[in-house]
């Protein structure tokens, strides 16, 4: 088991609200926000005030298909910011 020092992360981004989550997920994914994890079996959440947004199976950096990533940041949106937690299920052993 590891710890990662550097924790919390932060990123901020500036972004129309016109962009989709699908969007803003992928920008992640290109900037390799979530790290590798040895093993298999593990997943993360994204959540954001309470929704769960997004879920993203092992170490792939694209979330599994879900109805809300075509919805636009401005759905989700308070005061035109939008905050997302990511959370890290381990596999189990």
């Amino acid at each position: 088991m590891g710890d990662d020092i550097d924790a919390p992360h932060f990123l901020q981004l500036a972004l129309p609200i016109t962009v989709t989550l699908k969007d803003v997920f992928l920008m992640l994914a290109e900037r390799h926000y979530l790290p590798g994890i040895a093993g298999q079996h593990h997943y993360w959440e994204a959540w954001s005030a309470g929704k769960l947004l997004a879920s993203f199976t092992g170490n792939s950096a694209t979330p599994e298909h879900s109805a809300c990533l075509i919805e636009k940041l401005a759905e989700h949106a308070t005061d035109g910011k939008l905050g997302i937690d990511f959370k890290y299920y381990s596999a189990t052993t």
